[in-house]
Order: C-alpha cells, then sequence, then structure tokens
C-alpha cells in the first residue's frame, strides 16, 4: 500500500568572506491523496569553525519557521 511521495530541490549559494550560506528551494509533496508546494529559503551563519546559526522560512501550503544550529562533522 502506497502511502504517498515527496520532493525537493533546490540551490546553495555560499560566500566564503561573510560566513553565508543561503539555500533556496522548491517542496512537493503527496500523502494519503493529499497535496502540499511551498517555497522555502534557509540562511545559514558561521559562528565557530563547524557551527552554524540556522534559519528558514517556508511559506504556501505547509507554513514553517525554524530557527537551530548545525554542527559540521566534516572534514
Amino acid at each position: 500500500d502506497d502511502t504517498g511521495f515527496g520532493v525537493r530541490a533546490g540551490l546553495r549559494w555560499h560566500d566564503y568572506s561573510r560566513r553565508l550560506q543561503l539555500e533556496p528551494g522548491l517542496r512537493f509533496i503527496d500523502i494519503f491523496d493529499d497535496t502540499a508546494t511551498s517555497a522555502r529559503l534557509t540562511g545559514l551563519y558561521e559562528i565557530a569553525p563547524h557551527l552554524d546559526l540556522r534559519g528558514a522560512i517556508q511559506g504556501g501550503d505547509d507554513d514553517r519557521l525554524e530557527l537551530g544550529v548545525r554542527y559540521d562533522f566534516g572534514a
């Protein structure tokens, strides 16, 4: 029994001199015959090596506002 699917597409822009990253994108979900399409903008600001302050705003059929931090385990 198939319950649904979701698709997300976006871009990433990084300004190393300002320690800023922007990620605009689109989201589409189809779950239990209910669909939602939303545009989203995520911003990351480096506050320490491997640690970013993260904020996102999403509007459309699924409105969201998110704030948090992200730790990067990479090199």
